[in-house]
């Protein structure tokens, strides 16, 4: 008798498996998760061109006075914190998730009714920029917190970059359904398209909560009962990073990092604002740059960083971005003009998105869940605001001391050598498998 085979796996499936080296008990939820992230940054994408060409006419003085925005960011962090870590701290994961999400698109609302009255409001412009600011960051964190709680770190090597490919494709999506419908439907409405797909993520979240409550595959077996209530104060965060050297490690890259983007992001307002003066025109490009950076970005994610990383290791792929804007700071400085910045920019996102992200998360794979719902949140939104409002503070000073474009890619250059010492560090510190034994004495 002919022993019986196994049909074979769909071509789909079989393609992932090629693509990613995902294991079969973990398809559905690498897809679920992909598709989420999917919706989630395709609401994002199609408001960050619109923020960035409302801020341009809200009054700001890209040259000397955008530190002030970045202030208010950090202080709209500070205020939100404590109310997540309340959150966090009282409900179950499949409630406080959804919910946090829900509460957005409320805000989104009364954005829309707002801007839909008095679309050309200075103070309206400067409150949006300042609430997608502190949104974007939280969404994604969220998100992440909940992929480290779900998968193990050999998962994450294997199939992060697959996921985080879902943040490239909405980021292309994004862009490109502002670029299309900003003439026909204006700003104001372009709101109510993003609430689709924030909608969206909330069923697909609500989905992977109740299939994946106790992890994906062998991790299953690991993470105990996740539907408890984290428990703990509203401040756990903070006190937890305090007392771990491997999350002020974290802290340390996160601020470096924003270092290098803050340092380009403002160049390009001063730029942009310079050359083009159609506030029309302004967010077309915009939302193109956005389109090239996550068509690179997704790319990448599909067929090369999975795979990378579990050939290479995180330390690699930590300290390769750092090291690419050094070169990039290096030819900026010598031709400092904005087609080169925005190439630039262009290099720095796609690395960050492509290769810096999944890698990030990866770091929080193997910290106990208070660590990943509190302090990588704490890290996450707060550490990287406060570092956005010091640098802006940090531009603002070396422009009105006359440093041109030139002068600032030097100052980015040193910031970038730093770091990649960090990003050396801290993936050395992460593959030794440190980061459990500290965080057990904090």
């Amino acid at each position: 008798m002919q022993a019986d085979t196994a049909p074979p796996a769909p071509f789909p499936t079989r393609l992932l498996r090629k693509l990613t080296d995902v294991r079969a008990d973990e398809v559905s939820a690498m897809i679920a998760a992909f598709l989420c992230l999917f919706a989630i940054f395709t609401g994002y994408a199609i408001l960050r061109p619109l923020r960035d060409s409302m801020v341009l006419v809200g009054g700001i003085d890209t040259h000397t006075n955008f530190s002030p925005l970045f202030k208010w960011t950090f202080a709209g962090m500070l205020i939100a914190m404590p109310i997540y870590g309340w959150v966090a701290s009282r409900f179950p994961r499949r409630v406080f998730l959804p919910v946090v999400y829900a509460f957005f698109i409320l805000n989104l609302l009364a954005f829309y009714v707002v801007l839909s009255r008095s679309p050309d409001s200075m103070l309206a412009a400067r409150v949006f920029y300042v609430w997608v600011s502190v949104v974007n960051l939280f969404v994604v964190s969220v998100f992440w917190s909940f992929m480290a709680d779900t998968f193990s770190n050999e998962q994450a090597k294997r199939i992060f970059g697959f996921i985080a490919a879902g943040s490239s494709a909405g980021s292309v999506l994004g862009p490109t359904l502002t670029n299309m419908l900003v003439r026909s439907i204006g700003n104001a409405n372009l709101l109510l398209v993003s609430i689709c797909f924030w909608v969206v993520a909330i069923f697909l979240m609500s989905a992977l909560l109740r299939r994946y409550s106790a992890g994906v595959g062998s991790v299953a077996q690991e993470r105990g009962a996740p539907e408890r209530p984290i428990g703990g104060n509203p401040f756990a965060g903070l006190t937890l990073v305090l007392k771990s050297r491997y999350l002020l490690g974290i802290s340390a890259f996160i601020f470096l990092l924003s270092s290098a983007s803050t340092l380009l992001y403002l160049q390009q307002q001063s730029l942009i604002e310079h050359v083009i003066s159609d506030k029309t025109l302004r967010t077309q490009l915009l939302s193109r740059i956005d389109i090239v950076v996550n068509v690179l970005s997704i790319l990448m994610q599909l067929f090369a960083v999975g795979r990378l990383t579990s050939r290479l290791g995180v330390t690699l792929m930590l300290v390769s971005v750092p090291v690419l804007m050094m070169l990039g700071f290096t030819v900026l400085a010598f031709a400092p003009v904005l087609a080169v910045l925005i190439g630039v920019m262009i290099a720095r996102r796609a690395g960050e998105y492509a290769v810096m992200r999944p890698c990030r998360e990866m770091l929080f794979t193997s910290v106990p869940r208070a660590t990943k719902y509190k302090a990588k949140n704490f890290i996450d939104t707060v550490i990287y605001r406060f570092a956005d409002w010091v640098n802006a503070i940090a531009h603002d000073a070396f422009v009105s001391r006359g440093f041109a474009t030139s002068g600032i890619a030097w100052v980015g250059v040193g910031a970038a050598a730093i770091w990649a010492v960090v990003a050396f560090g801290l993936g050395r510190r992460h593959q030794r498998q440190e980061p459990t034994t500290d965080l057990a004495r904090s």
